[in-house]
């Protein structure tokens, strides 16, 4: 996602040509970003490059760039076919020579520890080869915390970028010079599928995929007035499409798209995708929808967002925060800071371990960020959505008393938001969620979630006739729908048997809305689940004038 933005604001500045027919005769083949502790390789970063073609290639004035530092190779230099060269700063050159043929980057452009892309340039300015590494491609969390190279496995797959990448597994920590001791080969067989697509603005869309795309024109339908399409550089996974004529606001479209074809040459069926022009203002249709804060052992925290909605909000316009004991929002994190669309009714789960949420639920393809999140106590907390100017979207300050209270541990249970266009903070809104789910449902739809739909005929509608507390996920909870000619009335609810002993009260002289709900989660007074049989739920509406609104409806405990 990191590299959608950089494309989106870098490419335009350095005019690179991206199609030519010497791409990928020379790959960076090996890399050293972080060379603390040393395994036995000098103390000093290097790029490694190889030559896959069949010709001596002359590397003067070929350059290396990290997106902000150009390193540029200075000297003359013959890369022999099959043969290895290492890109070294002119101080760390005597240190790499012993290690096979050297060469330096003046500047050598630095590489991050954590992530950094990095792109070869012969000496016209053609692009040869780019990789957007990230310490997951070390595939192992002791060495990715230094001392070991990234090694390329398979040269044939110069596209794939972290299935084709691994940790060294040399006892020294790398192979400059020599062959790399993960090479091996690849198999690729996946097909490409379209990771988001979105309008930067009314002219220009842009469809993200998943892999590095063969370049070349690409069938859209319905048909657009398309002015030109091309994929961008530097990892070609980005086609930016202009159209002649301002996409209309307000509107959605599904377009699909035939003859995608990635580097390896695998072709996908059509893909679909729907797009429409961001909101204008991210407001309170962006919802909390529901929050993991206390998580089995080895997992991880999640915060799922819902777009209630009727347009496609832009998440990089979004911001997390939670509020310190004081009360004191605090330092707001970035989601995300390239463009990233969620559409009307769709969910956003934004966790820091993705791969936990994958094994742990196995909730499917889902729109998913892996992204550092405040810290959010197990007990009580604070979870606070803005947008970039600042302004509150959603606040949730939610207790762990919210839960089931038969629950004998809420560790590794989420509480889910019963009704997206309820109140946020209304702890009724709020409810555990079901175990047939591993009690959560992180980036799909909520286990308690029950369509919001209000009678006009009676003052209460409920969910259902029957209620079944027995926390399987299937009518755990009903809700009690109200509908009122005005504002102001006072609820009493009550339950009683078929004999008229009272076992529970819902409301007490709590104060409505012209329309909103109560929850009943199926408990008598104690706290214990009802007995099976019929109930008769008495409810009563007053205003301090004396109006008086009744409604009685049976329900059965099963």
């Amino acid at each position: 996602m990191r590299g959608v933005l950089w494309l989106l604001s870098v490419i335009p500045v350095l005019h690179v040509h991206a199609q030519n027919d010497v791409r990928h005769a020379v790959l960076i083949h090996e890399l050293y970003p972080d060379p603390i502790p040393s395994r036995g390789l000098p103390n000093a970063e290097f790029i490694e490059l190889k030559n896959v073609s069949t010709a001596d290639i002359q590397l003067r004035n070929w350059r290396v760039s990290n997106g902000s530092t150009f390193g540029k190779i200075a000297t003359s230099f013959i890369l022999k076919p099959d043969s290895l060269v290492i890109l070294v700063s002119p101080g760390s050159l005597a240190s790499y020579q012993a290690f096979g043929s050297c060469i330096s980057l003046t500047p050598f452009p630095a590489l991050n520890n954590e992530e950094d892309t990095l792109l070869l340039f012969n000496e016209k300015d053609s692009l040869i080869h780019a990789i957007a590494y990230n310490s997951s491609w070390y595939r192992n969390p002791v060495k990715k915390e230094g001392g070991w190279s990234l090694e390329m496995i398979d040269p044939s797959r110069p596209c794939l970028q972290s299935m084709n990448w691994t940790a060294s597994t040399s006892p020294i920590g790398g192979t400059p010079g020599k062959p790399n001791h993960a090479a091996g080969s690849i198999r690729d067989t996946t097909m490409p599928w379209i990771h988001h697509a979105f309008m930067a603005d009314s002219l220009n869309l842009y469809i993200q995929m998943n892999e590095q795309m063969y370049d070349k024109v690409v069938s859209i339908t319905p048909q657009l007035d398309i002015s030109f399409q091309q994929w961008l550089p530097p990892l070609f996974q980005v086609l930016q499409v202009r159209l002649r004529q301002p996409f209309p606001k307000d509107s959605l479209l599904t377009i699909w798209l035939k003859d995608l074809t990635d580097c390896s040459g695998n072709t996908s069926p059509p893909l679909s995708a729907t797009v429409g022009r961001f909101a204008t203002q991210v407001n309170t249709q962006c919802v909390i929808n529901e929050v993991l804060f206390d998580p089995p052992s080895g997992g991880s925290d999640y915060i799922e967002i819902y777009n209630r909605s009727s347009e496609p909000i832009d998440v990089a316009q979004l911001m997390i925060s939670n509020r310190t004991s004081n009360g004191l929002l605090s330092a707001p994190r970035a989601i995300i800071t390239s463009p990233l669309p969620l559409l009307p009714n769709q969910y956003l789960l934004l966790t820091e371990d993705s791969s936990w949420v994958q094994r742990y639920y196995s909730p499917g393809q889902i729109l998913m960020l892996e992204t550092a999140l405040p810290s959010f106590a197990d007990d009580e907390g604070t979870v606070v959505i803005l947008n970039t100017q600042g302004s509150i979207v959603d606040e949730l300050q939610y207790t762990a008393s919210w839960h089931h209270p038969l629950m004998s541990s809420a560790q590794g249970v989420s509480l889910e938001r019963i009704n997206p266009m309820g109140i946020t903070q209304q702890p009724q809104n709020w409810h555990s969620a079901a175990s047939t789910t591993r009690f959560g449902t992180p980036g799909y739809r909520n286990s308690q979630s029950v369509p919001y739909t209000l009678s006009s005929e009676k003052i209460l509608t409920p969910s259902s006739l029957v209620i079944s507390p027995d926390q399987d996920g299937f009518q755990d909870i009903l809700r009690l729908q109200y509908v009122l000619d005005q504002p102001g009335y006072l609820a009493n609810i009550d339950v009683y048997t078929a004999w008229g002993t009272l076992v529970h009260t819902i409301a007490n002289n709590q104060l409505c809305g012209t329309k909103g709900e109560f929850v009943w989660d199926g408990l008598n007074m104690q706290q214990f689940p009802l007995k099976r049989g019929a109930y008769i739920l008495q409810a009563r509406f007053h205003l301090p004038n004396g109006n008086v609104r009744q409604q009685k409806i049976a329900i059965g405990v099963w």
